[in-house]
């Protein structure tokens, strides 16, 4: 389910756009979704969008280490960010900011609207 924000020009930032992935723990579906996201848009060159990932229930705890043996075999270099990850929780201006949010389930959509 995605939802978009209300964004669409450069920020001062040279940030065109921000993604944000919404899961519950932030240590297993949104961070590897981060992950392959930024993967695909560092092939296309689009370094102008900047992607993040946070929980509903999340408490600082390191990426599951499942989650990153499998970005790991896919891609070494987007595995590295993972083992320094720790979870974190949606707040409302990590929910402003972002122009599409990205839940991975519809009660993660009902919890953040």
């Amino acid at each position: 389910m995605f939802k978009s924000g209300k964004h669409g020009m450069m920020r001062k930032d040279n940030v065109s756009m921000k993604i944000l992935f919404v899961c519950t723990g932030n240590t297993c579906r949104s961070p590897m979704a981060a992950a392959l996201m930024r993967r695909e848009l560092d092939k296309r060159g689009r370094l102008d969008i900047m992607i993040e990932s946070a929980g509903l229930a999340a408490f600082g705890e390191p990426a599951n280490p499942n989650a990153v043996q499998a970005v790991s075999e896919l891609d070494e270099k987007y595995a590295q960010p993972l083992r320094q990850h720790r979870s974190r929780s949606v707040s409302a201006h990590l929910l402003e900011q972002a122009d599409l949010i990205a839940v991975m389930s519809k009660s993660h959509a009902a919890a953040i609207v």
